[in-house]
């Protein structure tokens, strides 16, 4: 949800709805496996190997980039979030970004070129969210960067440094919201840092 517009991709492509009518305000290609996120002035989408970048009021595809492995393509884990300038994303079965190497998650600028951002995930990553200084990554994965990181990792949105903190979840994190400074997971779970949080915290 951005600017009181929900985004969901569907059978027919990727739509934008008015939060307060229904109404659909931008339709974009894609399916129902396509990944979308959105800012202020643009509509992301991943889906049949790329990562597009479309104007929210024009619906103008802006840029779109090629990759090798499965970003974006149907039926992968794929998924994108919005952090400052640049759209980060995650597919632990991609190899490159932009013939770029890259080990499962990648950012790209504000003209859809790749960047230096890259942290190595040993499993898939499922969910990623942005709270400030943050990216909140959620999935299957044990470690990053070869740091033990279980199943949940904070990220710097700059350098990709895996940050302190380390909440172990022991299952599966499926879904991750971060808003002033609190993360909230859902997922096959039971506790989270030690304490019993069935499969939501």
């Amino acid at each position: 949800r951005v600017a009181d517009v929900v985004y969901a991709a569907t059978e027919t492509g990727v739509v934008g709805c008015d939060l307060a009518t229904g109404e659909h305000v931008i339709e974009l290609p894609g399916n129902r496996d396509s990944a979308v996120s959105a800012d202020d002035a643009r509509v992301y989408t991943a889906t049949n190997g790329r990562l597009n970048a479309y104007d929210r009021d024009t619906s103008e595809l802006v840029w779109s980039t090629q990759t090798n492995g499965s970003f974006g393509n149907p039926g992968r884990a794929l998924v994108i979030a919005v952090s400052g300038a640049n759209v980060v994303a995650a597919d632990a079965s991609a190899s490159s970004m932009d013939v770029q190497p890259r080990g499962g998650l990648a950012a790209l600028d504000g003209a859809g070129g790749i960047t230096s951002w890259g942290p190595v995930a040993d499993g898939t990553v499922r969910s990623l969210a942005v709270d400030g200084d943050r990216i909140v990554a959620g999935g299957e994965f044990t470690k990053i960067d070869g740091i033990t990181r279980n199943r949940l990792a904070g990220l710097d949105p700059l350098s990709g440094v895996v940050d302190g903190w380390d909440p172990n979840a022991n299952g599966t994190v499926v879904a991750v919201e971060a808003a002033d400074g609190v993360v909230f997971a859902g997922g096959q779970f039971t506790p989270v840092d030690g304490a019993t949080h069935n499969r939501g915290a």
